[in-house]
């Protein structure tokens, strides 16, 4: 029997070793490739964790972004109500009319802006024409800059808004990506902790300070190009032409056109290193408009500094070098996004949601309220028993002007559910421009 074995195990011997080496191997490989598939698992989860980490992180950023437009809002619009005082020249207007002795008028803009009571104004006599004139030209004109500066400034400021929190933030995105690759912890301790390096905060809070730029400076220059935008396009419009929507659309279309290519143009420095009081103009630049309303010149970065924050924070900052190396670039990366094509039409694009939403509004209340103020149209209803064409109804500009005013109180209202500044703040284009941002890992 033993023998018999033996002998069978001699014979048989290579082919034994064979079949056991095949098994042995056979076996280490697939312990190997359980290890590899677990390997790739656990990876291919880390990577999904990381996604929904950085995503969850982005969209909480372009939240913030909406909540920080919001907190900067009422400063944005305080100068620009202060500057364009709509209420001001109406309060000067009842006041000469009453002077006058004639009806008093009510405060409600709509109601001095009446085809009445323009023509009454302008029927008084030549010694006071002029300034009843002049008073009337400064409303058309200080109502339609109001309108469009508010809307401009505010899309300006969406946009400094979000490539600043989006640059900043990019840091936490790949301390996050790059914590959850390498590190032990829950995906949830992740998520709890701060991935903020203490060191970059100090420049970073620098570098979100020259909001102070756009909020005190850059919107007041803005209020200038829009008003010379104005003048140009509605300057030879009477008060009391009839104009149809679609014609005060296109007149304000022509008026946005004007400005954006106002925006688009180079300028000099040198005029704002004299309005921020500098004695000596370190370097005179020549720089894009759009960027000369959103940064201030180089040589005044450090009284901004001093204005928008702490004596602490300032010797703070001082102490390294390396602080004041990180702003530059940051504000370096900031003014290269800024001179883009792309964000010009994405301030444009902001722009004119903001038109579209407050319009369609101003034509529903003017028909609800005041109908057609046309005489053609008028006579067509007479004529006919259709239905009267919406798109024919015509009011005076006084009249459009009444009713603009009012709607463009919706602009200021710092509230979570405005829907015109929620719409401005959530178009496809500005999610674009910051992801773009966010992905740029290589700055």
């Amino acid at each position: 029997m033993f023998q018999y074995i033996r002998n069978t195990i001699r014979r048989h011997s290579k082919k034994l070793l064979w079949t056991t080496g095949i098994i042995s191997i056979s076996y280490l490989l697939s312990l190997y490739i359980q290890k590899k598939v677990k390997e790739f698992q656990e990876q291919l989860q880390q990577e999904n964790a990381t996604r929904a980490l950085i995503k969850k992180r982005f969209a909480q950023t372009q939240k913030d972004c909406y909540m920080t437009f919001l907190s900067f809002l009422p400063a944005l619009v305080e100068p620009i109500y202060t500057c364009l005082n709509v209420e001001q020249v109406t309060g000067e207007l009842k006041l000469s009319r009453r002077n006058k002795g004639t009806p008093s008028i009510s405060d409600d803009m709509s109601s001095i802006t009446k085809s009445d009571v323009v023509e009454n104004d302008l029927n008084i006599d030549s010694a006071n024409k002029k300034t009843k004139a002049e008073l009337w030209q400064d409303l058309k004109i200080k109502s339609l800059t109001r309108f469009l500066t508010l809307i401009y400034s505010e899309s300006l400021l969406i946009i400094l808004i979000h490539l600043q929190l989006n640059i900043i933030s990019r840091k936490s995105y790949l301390n996050a990506a790059l914590k959850l690759a390498t590190s032990q912890k829950t995906i949830k301790d992740e998520i709890d902790n701060s991935l903020i390096d203490n060191d970059e905060s100090i420049p970073e809070q620098a570098f979100l300070s020259f909001t102070w730029w756009l909020l005190n400076k850059g919107n007041l220059k803005l209020v200038q190009l829009i008003e010379i935008c104005i003048r140009e396009v509605f300057n030879e419009v009477s008060l009391r032409d009839e104009l149809g929507m679609m014609e005060f659309g296109s007149l304000v279309n022509q008026t946005q056109m004007a400005i954006e290519n106002n925006l688009k143009k180079d300028e000099f420095y040198a005029e704002l290193y004299e309005e921020s009081g500098l004695d000596e103009h370190p370097k005179i630049e020549k720089i894009p408009k759009i960027l000369s309303l959103l940064l201030p010149p180089e040589g005044y970065q450090l009284t901004l500094l001093q204005n928008t924050n702490s004596l602490e924070f300032l010797t703070t900052f001082q102490l390294q070098q390396s602080n004041a190396d990180l702003l530059l670039k940051l504000n370096n990366e900031l003014s290269n996004y800024l001179k883009s094509e792309n964000v010009h039409m994405i301030v444009n694009k902001l722009a004119t949601v903001g038109v579209s939403s407050i319009l369609p509004k101003v034509e529903q209340t003017l028909m609800s309220k005041h109908g057609t103020k046309s005489s053609d149209m008028a006579r067509t209803s007479e004529t006919t028993e259709s239905q009267p064409n919406i798109a024919s109804s015509k009011w005076k500009l006084a009249l459009i002007l009444g009713v603009l005013t009012p709607h463009t109180q919706e602009l200021s209202s710092a509230r979570m559910d405005n829907p015109i500044l929620y719409a401005m703040n959530n178009i496809s284009e500005l999610d674009s421009l910051s992801a773009s941002v966010y992905s740029n890992f290589d700055v």
